[in-house]
């Protein structure tokens, strides 16, 4: 999801994962969709007592998210420079805030999977125009 709207799912890692991205791109509210139009993270690290964020605009999300048994959802805005790319959420079953540390692997683990994604194009196309692809699929790598 973007500011220029729903380009897709490109991975849930479980069942619990599709369905809460699925809620908020068919209801068009959630953590992910706030990250993307503020442009910043969404944490909140328990949904039966979120504290300062302000949950009352997605009512709809919060409903299916405790169906699915999420306490706890994050929402990363993965930008390249001031382009907002996606964004990354993760959930937890149980209430409790990410730590820092967590917080500095996702993203690592996240550059690591990009860098390997965009290499292995780069290797499959074969061309002498690799440079050029693996540039633009840095900027826009869902695409």
């Amino acid at each position: 999801m973007t500011a220029a709207g729903n380009g897709g799912v490109v991975c849930a890692t479980d069942e619990v994962s599709a369905r809460i991205e699925d809620l908020q791109f068919t209801l068009g509210e959630g953590v992910c969709v706030d990250a993307v139009q503020a442009g910043v993270p969404v944490l909140v690290g328990d949904l039966n007592d979120p504290g300062d964020i302000v949950t009352e605009r997605w009512p709809t999300f919060m409903e299916g998210a405790a169906r699915a048994g999420v306490r706890a959802v994050f929402a990363f805005p993965l930008r390249i420079g001031a382009i907002t790319v996606g964004v990354l959420d993760l959930y937890r079953d149980r209430p409790g805030d990410l730590a820092t540390v967590d917080i500095l692997q996702q993203r690592s683990a996240h550059r690591s999977t990009m860098l390997a994604e965009h290499l292995q194009r780069a290797l499959t196309a074969g061309s002498s125009s690799s440079r050029q692809r693996v540039s633009s699929l840095s900027a826009t790598p869902w695409t």
